[in-house]
């Protein structure tokens, strides 16, 4: 099988808001893998963050009141709600965003999440990327700019699939790309409307199945060769 982006949804909360709440992507079913992003400024503080019921929290990336944080999460769709409510405890900006992709793999993620932080100002944010074990995998990389609501340019051979969503102290977009080879997927860079620290994500999601038929078929072929040789 081959893993497909399907759709993704994203929403913002400023000032003094607590919860930012997601409508599930367009065309979302059971099995479907989906990903959250979940990101905050200079001001806020990952240990105030919170998912909905179900999601698993797999940790962030970035330095809290510096650069800003991407929180990421992850579900295998079922029965899911027409939307899902992430939080924060303290006075803030969020912004949270959730892709969803069909045909996953048993296990989706192909390796680890890799951050990338600037923790000095500037106009281009960039992920280092990583390597793919899979041919086919999609890379996946949110961009999160601190300190304002700039724009988030494409990276080059990506597909934006969240407009940038800005909290008052920060904004974040999402992007996609099949990688048909395996091997390191090299930077991606993003041009940014301000000057700003940044931080970035970028995951592989595979739609790869592993078989166990060819291994199998080898170890009966040695079994039928060593039988053979006693003849």
């Amino acid at each position: 099988m081959t893993v497909a982006f399907r759709a993704a949804n994203s929403a913002s909360v400023t000032g003094t808001g607590t919860s930012a709440t997601v409508t599930k992507p367009t065309g979302t079913v059971d099995t479907d893998f989906l990903i959250a992003f979940q990101t905050i400024g200079s001001t806020g503080v990952e240990s105030s963050l919170t998912g909905p019921a179900g999601w698993a929290n797999q940790g962030f990336g970035g330095t809290d009141g510096n650069t800003g944080v991407i929180q990421w999460w992850t579900k295998t769709a079922s029965g899911e709600p027409a939307s899902w409510t992430w939080g924060k405890s303290n006075v803030g900006n969020m912004c949270v965003s959730v892709l969803s992709f069909s045909t996953p793999a048993a296990t989706p993620l192909d390796g680890t999440i890799v951050f990338d932080q600037n923790t000095t100002a500037g106009t281009t944010a960039t992920s280092s990327g990583l390597t793919t074990n899979f041919t086919n995998d999609i890379l996946v990389v949110c961009i999160d700019a601190n300190s304002g609501a700039p724009t988030i340019s494409t990276p080059t051979g990506m597909t934006q699939q969240t407009n940038p969503v800005a909290g008052a102290t920060n904004t974040h977009a999402c992007f996609t790309q099949t990688i048909a080879v395996t091997g390191a997927t090299g930077i991606r860079a993003s041009t940014l409307g301000a000057s700003q620290k940044w931080v970035t994500a970028a995951l592989a999601i595979s739609g790869a199945i592993v078989s166990s038929f060819n291994v199998q078929k080898i170890v009966q072929s040695r079994a039928a060769l060593m039988n053979a040789s006693t003849w």
